[in-house]
């Protein structure tokens, strides 16, 4: 009897069903097996495999790909999400398709923790090995220690005067938007700092008011119906006195009991 090694190569997503039949001696012999072809199982939000949270603060984590379900076994098909670490980290499952997963991971302290989740299918036999995928995400929960305040305005390219700059010039009849970027002590931007405590002061206070006073504004976007971070913002809104007058905008995060100093 000759021995015969083939190799199969994916061409597209699915399963099919290789037969291999002998024929000798009056003898007929034959088996099949099922060939699975899925895509890589990863994180596409964040699409880094990793976030970084103020204390708190939560964010959907979308993963796709991973093996699917056999072909009339839907009961082998399993999902596996584990922490590293659950005193840091919470997760809640918010949705599963086929090839999507969605989970809401929200930060309960200061730390790092590993999100790992594993998609398989059992086996049919003992002696067989599971058909499975992982994909990891590193969630860090850290206290703030950078924060800027960047105008957005709708034709910034020909703005004398930089976004970063210091003086911002702005109409004094107009609201001003304020991008605020929040940075950890690594120069790591948050993805999510609505849990942070702000305070925001004009002086004179009598010149303009916040869209709020206390706290920051969310921009987020939407993927595969789940709505994600985008940036965060505050606006300020004038009053007519601020007609060639100059004021100063501040803004302070409050410490927070569960920051270590």
């Amino acid at each position: 009897m000759k021995l015969s090694l083939n190799y199969l190569m994916r061409t597209d997503i699915g399963s099919s069903s290789v037969t291999v039949a002998y024929r000798a001696n009056g003898q007929y012999l034959m088996d099949n097996v099922t060939v699975s072809a899925y895509e890589p199982l990863t994180s596409i939000h964040p699409s880094s495999a990793e976030t970084l949270l103020a204390v708190g603060s939560s964010r959907n984590i979308i993963f796709k790909g991973g093996p699917h379900p056999w072909t009339g076994k839907p009961n082998s098909f399993s999902r596996e999400i584990a922490l590293s670490d659950e005193e840091i980290i919470q997760v809640d499952e918010l949705d599963d398709t086929v090839g999507v997963s969605i989970f809401k991971v929200t930060c309960r302290a200061l730390g790092q923790a590993t999100l790992t989740y594993k998609v398989f299918n059992k086996p049919f036999f003992p002696n067989c090995y599971s058909n499975g995928a992982t994909a990891i995400v590193q969630i860090i929960c850290s206290k703030p220690r950078y924060i800027y305040l960047q105008p957005e305005f709708k034709d910034s390219k020909n703005c004398p005067i930089g976004n970063n700059a210091e003086r911002i010039m702005a109409h004094a009849n107009q609201p001003l938007r304020l991008v605020v970027v929040v940075k950890d002590e690594d120069g790591k931007r948050f993805d999510n700092i609505t849990s942070l405590n702000i305070e925001w002061t004009l002086k004179p206070s009598g010149i303009g008011s916040f869209q709020v006073s206390t706290g920051i504004l969310e921009q987020t976007f939407v993927d595969y119906n789940v709505i994600l971070p985008m940036t965060h913002y505050q606006t300020v809104i004038p009053k007519n006195i601020w007609v060639h007058s100059q004021y100063q905008l501040k803004l302070r995060i409050i410490r927070n009991s569960y920051w270590q100093s």
